[in-house]
C-alpha cells in the first residue's frame, strides 16, 4: 500500500509528465484532440471534456509538482545549514557505533565494515559471528567492551580509543534497552538503567567526542531515535520518556553546532526505529537474538518508524535489516 501510494505521488508530483502532454497538447491541433479525447472518456464520464479543461488541470499539476520539488530543494539546503562539505574520506573516517554487537547496531557495523570504513564497537558483549558468514568480525572492526551506564567508564575508554584508533568522526548512538513494564511494576533499578542507557549515554559519549569534531568542522551524530518519541503507550513510559528526550538533546545539538559552536558542516540526522531488545526479554527472545544477531528491531535500520510495541513481552521476530543510506553525507559511501 505504501509502495502504491510513494509511486503515485511520485508521478503526480513530477512535473516533466505535466509539462510534456502540455507542450505537445499546445503544439497540436485542438480539433483532433477534442475528437480523440471524447472518445477516450466516451461512457466513463457523463460530461464531454474539452481541451482547456485539461490544459487547466495539466497547468495545476506542473505548478503543485514545481512547487513541491522547489519545497524538497529548499528543505534539502535547510536541513544541511546552506552549506556542503566535500572533506569526507571513508578511507580515513572512523564511525563509532555504541550497543554495536547486535541487532541494529551490528548491522550498521556491518554495513560500514564491508565498505572499508574503519569501525569501533562499544558494547558489554563482543560481535558475534555474521549469521550469513559465520565468520569473525572484519579487521577494520575494533571492539571495545563498555558499560555506558558508568560516566568513570565512558571517559577511560573514550581515552583509549583517541589513543590507539583515533578520534571518530562519526558517532552513532544506538544503544538501547526498554522494559515494556507498566508504571507502578517497574522497578527503580530498571528505570534508573533504562534512563542511563538510552538518554545519559548519548549525552556522555557524544560530549567526549564532540569537541575534534568542532575543531574541525567535520563529522556526525547519529542519535537512533524511535516512534516513541512522538507516541507514548501503555507498558512504554520508561523507554518513551527517553526517546522524546533524546529528539530533545538531538535538536539542540543540532541549533547548537550551528550557531554556538560555529560548525554548519556538521549536520547530525536522526533514525527512526523499532524498538530496541528489552531489559528483561523472554527465552525465546534471547534465543532469536542469539541465532540471529540482526534481529529485534533491525528492520528499523531502514529509518521507517513503524512502531513500537511496548506491551509486549518479547522483541521483534529474527529480521535481516537493510540500512538505507539515503542521507546526503552518506552519498558517497552509497555509490561504493
Amino acid at each position: 500500500m505504501t509502495s502504491t501510494f510513494s509511486l503515485l505521488r511520485s508521478i503526480v508530483l513530477q512535473p516533466l509528465i505535466p509539462a510534456a502532454l502540455l507542450a505537445a497538447s499546445l503544439g497540436y491541433p485542438q480539433a483532433p484532440q477534442q475528437a480523440f479525447l471524447s472518445q477516450l472518456t466516451k461512457g466513463i464520464v457523463s460530461t464531454n471534456l474539452n481541451t482547456s479543461t485539461i490544459h487547466a488541470a495539466l497547468k495545476v499539476l506542473l505548478a503543485v509538482g514545481l512547487l513541491y520539488r522547489a519545497n524538497k530543494y529548499l528543505e534539502h539546503l535547510a536541513l544541511n545549514n546552506y552549506v556542503t562539505d566535500k572533506t569526507w574520506d571513508w578511507s580515513r573516517e572512523i564511525v563509532l557505533v555504541t550497543g554495536g554487537s547486535s541487532g541494529i547496531g551490528a548491522a550498521i557495523v556491518r554495513q560500514f565494515a564491508k565498505r572499508g570504513v574503519t569501525v569501533v564497537v562499544l558494547d558489554m558483549a563482543p560481535p558475534l559471528p555474521d549469521s550469513k558468514t559465520g565468520g569473525a568480525s572484519p579487521a577494520n572492526t575494533h571492539f571495545y567492551h563498555l558499560d555506558v551506564t558508568s560516566s568513570t567508564a565512558i571517559k577511560t575508554v573514550a581515552a583509549q580509543i583517541r589513543s590507539e584508533i583515533g578520534s571518530p568522526t562519526v558517532v552513532i548512538n544506538n544503544a538501547g534497552i526498554g522494559s515494556g513494564q507498566l508504571i507502578l511494576d517497574e522497578g527503580d533499578e530498571i528505570l534508573e538503567r533504562t534512563i542511563a542507557i538510552n538518554l545519559l549515554a548519548p549525552f556522555r559519549v557524544t560530549k567526549e567526542f564532540l569537541p575534534d569534531m568542532v575543531e574541525k568542522n567535520h563529522g556526525h551524530v547519529v542519535n537512533v531515535a524511535s516512534m516513541a518519541s512522538f507516541l507514548a503507550i501503555a507498558g512504554n513510559a520508561s523507554y518513551a520518556a527517553t526517546k522524546v528526550g533524546l529528539l530533545a538533546f538531538h535538536e539542540s545539538l543540532a541549533s547548537e553546532l550551528k550557531s554556538r559552536y560555529g560548525a554548519p558542516k556538521h549536520r547530525p540526522p536522526n533514525v527512526d526505529t523499532h524498538t530496541p531488545h528489552r531489559a528483561t526479554p523472554s527465552e525465546s527472545a534471547v534465543e532469536g537474538i542469539a541465532t540471529d544477531p540482526a534481529g529485534a528491531g533491525g528492520r528499523g535500520v531502514r529509518g521507517s518508524g513503524t512502531g513500537v510495541k511496548g506491551g509486549e513481552r518479547t522483541v521483534d521476530p529474527p529480521a535481516e535489516p537493510e540500512l538505507r543510506l539515503d542521507h546526503p553525507w552518506l552519498a558517497p559511501l552509497a555509490a561504493e
